[in-house]
């Protein structure tokens, strides 16, 4: 589920499909949002020196879609920035939809849409009663899991428990698919968001966790939020003033990318 920059700017395609568009040919000057310009010795830089049309127009999409979305994104001369500044730009709007989102997600074993298991697996040498205590005390989940867990895939991951196909937070569907039983051993626990919870196996005592909405990663927050974040993007969206220079291609509205001229 790792989902960098271009899963994110996937998920800004819709939103950006409405914006308004015209054509710039300022010289240096290959595209304008809001006033915000790129240049040409810019957009080379996002492209590492690369000149085909299909690579340029890609870093020029990329650039486009962040700047339209705020007013304070920081210079972009790397890939990495653009990374970096995409990043920014989702994190700031997440708190600004996630209410809604978090209320359900925290519902948990009771309805929410997402579940994201930690969990921590104890050898005989430390009692489960120790580390929910220092648990209760402050420490963090993730840390106690570097700490005490004798599994080292959980003890690299900070607890954080990964499906067959590297997912940290599973629709409900998929979560029982993937960890059979596993709803019903935190229900009989009694498993709220966010409360550890300890349970016993064949080879042990294991802490199993419920991950709060507030300890997930930037992507999985997104993906809690992805319907909200949606409306929110679309609304930001609607407001940029888009114009590219038809040395470069022009802004294809339904697709909400640069096309060669004449694609739009």
């Amino acid at each position: 589920m790792k989902r960098r920059l271009a899963l994110s700017l996937g998920a800004l395609v819709a939103a950006l499909s409405f914006s308004s568009c015209s054509s710039v040919d300022h010289g240096e000057v290959v595209a304008e949002v809001n006033g915000r310009q790129l240049s040409r010795d810019q957009l080379a830089s996002l492209t590492e020196g690369k000149t085909d049309g299909a690579i340029v127009r890609s870093a020029l999409t990329q650039w486009v879609r962040v700047v339209s979305l705020s007013d304070e994104v920081g210079d972009i001369s790397t890939p990495e920035e653009l990374l970096t500044e995409g990043n920014l730009v989702l994190a700031a709007m997440i708190p600004q939809v996630s209410a809604a989102p978090r209320a359900e997600f925290e519902k948990g074993l009771a309805g929410g849409p997402y579940l994201c298991l930690a969990a921590i697996t104890l050898g005989t040498e430390v009692p489960a009663a120790q580390v929910m205590a220092e648990l209760e005390a402050g420490l963090p989940f993730a840390d106690a899991a570097v700490q005490y867990s004798t599994n080292q895939t959980l003890a690299q991951s900070g607890g954080v428990v990964y499906d067959s196909e590297g997912n940290s937070c599973l629709d409900s569907a998929s979560f029982d698919i993937a960890f059979p039983q596993i709803r019903g051993v935190l229900a009989d626990a009694g498993a709220t968001v966010g409360q550890p919870v300890v349970v016993t196996d064949a080879s042990g005592d294991l802490v199993l966790l419920l991950r709060a909405f507030d300890d997930l990663t930037l992507d999985e927050q997104r993906l809690i939020t992805q319907n909200e974040l949606g409306e929110a993007l679309l609304a930001e969206a609607q407001r940029a003033d888009i114009s590219i220079s038809p040395r470069m291609g022009e802004w294809n509205q339904e697709q909400a990318q640069v096309v060669p001229l004449g694609d739009g």
